[in-house]
């Protein structure tokens, strides 16, 4: 009997099944048969999307090794999906994270190398983005966004002769301008998808059927530069119920009628359920599916088996039309749908998925990591030049590209890894940079060696800021100090070096220039005790005037007793310093700024300094962390008592600094160089102490009485400056559930709020939150550290010490991390600001290269060497930037100029500039091609789709004229880059 009932149960089951099930072994039916015009066209699209280093480090990630902390091998979820791409010819997969792909393809023999060139040229495999990692948005400068995406679509391009049409920026944790642009756009892409946008902004999207928009992003750049861009509805993941991942818990499909739970019909009518309440708020009859997630694909039997059941027995029921896809293809539907799309100009800062979890904490996280990436970044392009200029094949500096390549992942960079993998990462940039020293050095001995000559050793010093170098420390002799200039223009600037005894500079020719010795500033050292090497007893400061573009000027140190130390003398009460064209005058009761007067223009500005740090939350709903920013109350505290222990040192006409001591934990430099139009400031943080149990977020703010009407500009990674207005989005009306963290948004290079008549901006060393959370004020947050984690992954606090303990179970080990970084401070009229800005910029990220060699004198060092040279035939316009040179395949060289003006920002500066190549380089230049952004093609080959917009704007299609024989002269508009594959002997 129970047989019998049994057997009676699975009959009624098997008969209640609408769709046909099979009968003994069954190939399903996968293939494309065209687009439906009267159903929903269902694009599954599959993916792993694969982490450059999170929890666990690059190596680890891609070696499957430290489970203990998170399941995920790369390496074997190429292996699985390989063979089951070959299996099927209907079958599609899509990959990013070039730094995984490529060591997978070293490993691989010739015969599975074969089988993949096979499957990209049917476009079963298909590579989209192609960067070396998936990079971060908010803390990546666009030189580094451009480099990394480069090293990738070369390796692409090199081994597969294909080239990728579409962004994927899927992670990132808001979304820039600049990758519209720029890293979309100009890099040749025909559609940008993502996934994270503000919770507010999504609703939004879905009530009006607009998750898909044309994103024109910079004013300076224009409608050619806009691009189709989607947001994910799912996240970046399948819908749920339909991940058939190894560690997903949702069913598989069960069509074996001799089996139990056969669940084909319930699948489907779930599965058009989902994709039926999607494609209700999308335009048109296409949606994406993402079929994937992170490190997914590690057994790819079990997702595609999976999904041939959904996509057969899904067209089998016939209510919409399903089958394998890509962006790119569905890119192209939706392109040849030919709908008008609205237009967005803005971007997609701040993003928060919460009312109370805004995501903008990262924006400073691990700020030591940060500032390492970006002087990594700006010392890789002086590695290169050299390199290029000097014969080179750019091998030498592969190592240094690809270590930045994993530094701008969006767990990298961003602040939001593990601690472990932070320190991966630096190691990583620390072995690059010592493989591009050695091509440094070597060009620089080759080009200073007169004929007949032994070449000069040379070593570098990278701990300058905290003012640590054995080259001048610790040699008693006289040294050669090499400064070589990576800008092409000629520039005059300060150079600041630690010294342990008396010293004297003089220039090429042996001559003494004026110099001032500084002792060393006492507060800070004491911070930095037991974190670095024992710094100089002394800083001698001197003008570097008019190194040559491109080029070195060498000058010299010499032990003197008769130079003089300047002698710190503490002070209490008013006090100021001034140069011949700015003043900085300090209050009298509490040690800071008061106001800095532009001499120039005629300016006072009165503003006050303060140092404060927010009370993180923790413990009470969402936690500040490593991604999240969110103070337990809108006040911030003041560091210290808010007034400071000043000491003036240094002499008129030389360099004055104003040193403050706020704290055991925080002190500043005010310093004014002899002809700087600028304030520089020096802040040292840390210990931060929490003893006391409360996470600290510390931050620097700047107040006046400016009229700003809460507007503050800052830029997106080096380029356009946006427009922020406090409490508002341009594109939604916001609702305020965090007045501070709500409010911040990331600084690259600079922040800078105006009135009518002033101008007043701060400039970065590296990435950073900042904000205007009034009128007439902006504030900087400088540095954190955490004691709760914010619940979105990394699982640990942002509480960097000196070690850690090994994981899965870590302690920290030592004092919390001390920093030290630079502000650099202009006030200005409006006429002139970007004027100011923007140079400032341009030098803080290709500063001086200093390179050192011992000499028994000044005399015997120039009869021996060249002590001053250009590489350049002439210079480039004040407004237009050398952004790459670098030796390349076929012995080419990569060029890269880059107009660094918006339309608007300078009377002159934001016009046009035309360059002439062949002034520039001379006789060496004999061949130039025009290539796209990422030089995968040339430019005459790209053509982009073009769509329609609702404003009736339509891309003009105006190309700049290529460069041509003799003089190869070419025209850059505002915020423009070019780029060229050339030729020089």
């Amino acid at each position: 009997r129970p047989m019998l009932r049994f057997a009676a149960i699975a009959a009624l089951a098997i008969c209640a099944f609408a769709l046909p099930l099979p009968s003994g072994k069954t190939k399903y039916n996968t293939k494309f048969n065209g687009y439906s015009d009267d159903k929903l066209n269902v694009h599954v699209v599959s993916h792993t999307h694969d982490d450059v280093g999170w929890l666990k480090t690059v190596d680890q990630y891609y070696m499957g090794a430290n489970n203990s902390i998170q399941h995920a091998g790369v390496q074997y979820i190429l292996d699985s999906v390989i063979p089951e791409l070959s299996k099927n010819p209907d079958r599609k997969f899509i990959y990013v994270e070039q730094a995984f792909f490529q060591r997978w393809w070293r490993e691989q023999d010739e015969d599975m190398r074969n089988v993949v060139r096979d499957l990209v040229e049917r476009g079963q495999l298909v590579f989209i983005n192609g960067g070396w990692c998936m990079h971060d948005e908010a803390a990546t400068h666009y030189v580094a966004m451009v480099d990394q995406t480069t090293l990738g679509h070369r390796f692409i391009l090199d081994e597969f002769g294909v080239r990728p049409r579409v962004g994927w920026q899927i992670d990132p944790f808001g979304h820039s301008a600049t990758q519209a642009a720029l890293l979309s756009a100009e890099a040749g892409f025909d559609s940008l998808f993502f996934a994270r946008i503000d919770y507010q902004d999504f609703a939004l999207r879905k009530n009006q059927s607009n998750f898909e928009t044309l994103w024109r992003a910079s004013s300076s750049l224009g409608v050619d530069s806009q691009v189709f861009q989607g947001t994910l509805y799912t996240g970046y993941g399948p819908p749920g119920g339909f991940c058939y991942d190894q560690f997903c818990s949702d069913p598989p499909l069960q069509d074996d009628p001799l089996l139990h739970d056969i669940n084909i019909q319930n699948q489907v009518d779930q599965f058009v359920q989902e994709v039926q309440d999607q494609g209700s708020v999308y335009r048109g009859n296409h949606i994406m599916l993402t079929m994937g997630s992170d490190f997914q694909y590690e057994n790819a039997h079990e997702w595609f088996k999976n999904l041939d059941k959904l996509i057969h027995y899904v067209n089998q029921d016939g209510r919409v039309n399903a089958f394998y896809s890509t962006p790119e293809q569905y890119t192209d539907a939706k392109h040849a749908a030919n709908e008008t799309w609205t237009v967005k100009e803005d971007d997609y800062f701040p993003y928060a998925d919460c009312p109370n979890c805004y995501w903008t904490g990262y924006f400073t996280s691990r700020a030591a990591l940060k500032r390492y990436v970006r002087d990594r970044s700006g010392y890789l392009q002086t590695a290169r030049q050299l390199e290029a200029m000097t014969g080179g094949d750019g091998k030498a500096t592969e190592a240094l590209s690809e270590a930045l390549g994993v530094a701008q992942h969006h767990d990298a960079v961003s602040g939001t890894s593990k601690q472990h993998v932070a320190y991966d990462y630096a190691e990583r940039l620390a072995a690059g940079t010592v493989a591009a020293e050695e091509i440094v050095h070597a060009a620089l001995g080759e080009l200073t060696a007169r004929d007949g000559h032994p070449q000069a050793s040379f070593s570098t010093c990278g701990m300058l800021n905290v003012s640590v170098c054995d080259a001048t420390t610790s040699i008693q002799g006289s040294v050669a100090v090499v400064a070589y200039n990576p800008m092409a223009r000629n520039r005059t600037e300060l150079i600041r070096l630690p010294v342990s005894h008396p010293v004297k500079v003089s220039d090429e020719n042996g001559k003494e220039i004026p110099s001032t010795l500084l002792p060393a500033d006492a507060a800070s050292a004491r911070q930095l005790q037991g974190q670095a090497p024992t710094a100089g007893t002394q800083t001698v400061a001197f003008t570097a005037v008019d190194v040559p573009a491109l080029g070195f000027s060498t000058f010299f140190l010499v032990p003197s007793s008769d130079a003089q130390v300047s002698t710190p003398v503490p002070v209490q009460g008013a006090v100021s310093i001034e140069n011949d064209h700015v003043k900085v005058d300090f209050d009298a009761d509490t040690g800071c700024i008061s106001s800095i007067t532009d001499k120039g223009s005629n300016l006072d500005l009165a503003v006050a300094q303060e140092f404060l740090w927010y009370n993180a939350s923790a413990g009470f709903g969402q936690n500040s962390g490593a991604y999240i920013f969110r103070p337990n109350k809108t006040e911030a505290n003041t560091v210290g008592s808010g007034k400071a222990a000043v000491t003036v040192v240094g002499t008129a006409g030389g360099t004055q600094e104003v040193r403050q001591v706020f704290s055991p934990w925080l002190s500043q430099i005010v310093r004014l160089h002899p002809e700087a139009r600028h304030v520089e400031l020096e802040w040292t943080v840390g210990s931060i102490p929490i003893d006391d149990n409360m996470g600290k977020e510390v931050i620097s703010r700047f107040t006046t009485k400016l009229a700003t009407e809460k507007t503050l500009w800052t830029d997106s990674n080096g380029r356009d400056a946006m427009k922020r207005i406090t409490d508002f989005r341009p594109t939604w009306n916001l609702t305020v559930n965090e007045p501070v963290a709500g409010n911040y948004y990331p600084v690259n290079a600079f922040m800078m709020m105006e009135d009518a008549s002033t101008s007043f901006a701060l400039l970065t060393d590296r990435s950073q939150g900042g904000a205007s959370l009034n009128s007439g004020e902006m504030e900087i947050m400088i540095q954190r550290r955490l004691l709760a984690d914010d619940s979105r992954g990394v699982g640990e606090p942002l509480n960097e010490t000196l070690g850690i303990t090994s994981y899965p179970d870590p302690k920290r080990e030592g004092p919390g991390m001390t920093i030290r970084g630079t502000h650099q401070l202009v006030v200005s009229s409006p006429s002139s600001i970007w004027q100011r800005v923007r140079t400032l910029q341009d030098r803080a990220f290709a500063p001086l290269d200093l390179n050192f060699a011992e000499t028994p004198s000044p005399n015997t060092w120039v009869a021996d060497h060249i002590t001053t040279m250009s590489l350049l035939q002439g210079t480039l316009p004040d407004n237009v930037a050398l952004m790459t040179l670098e030796a390349v395949r076929d012995g080419r060289t990569l060029l890269r100029l880059s107009h660094q003006f918006g339309v608007g920002e300078d009377e002159t500066l934001s016009k046009n500039a035309t360059v002439s190549l062949k002034s520039l380089f001379g006789d060496k230049l004999t061949d130039v091609e025009e290539v796209t952004l990422t030089a995968n093609r040339p430019l005459s080959e790209l053509h982009r789709l073009v769509w329609k917009a609702k404003d009736g704007v339509e891309p003009t299609g105006a190309v700049l004229p290529p460069p041509v024989a003799p003089d190869y002269a070419l025209t850059l508009s505002p915020l423009k880059i070019r780029t060229f594959l050339v030729r020089l002997n």
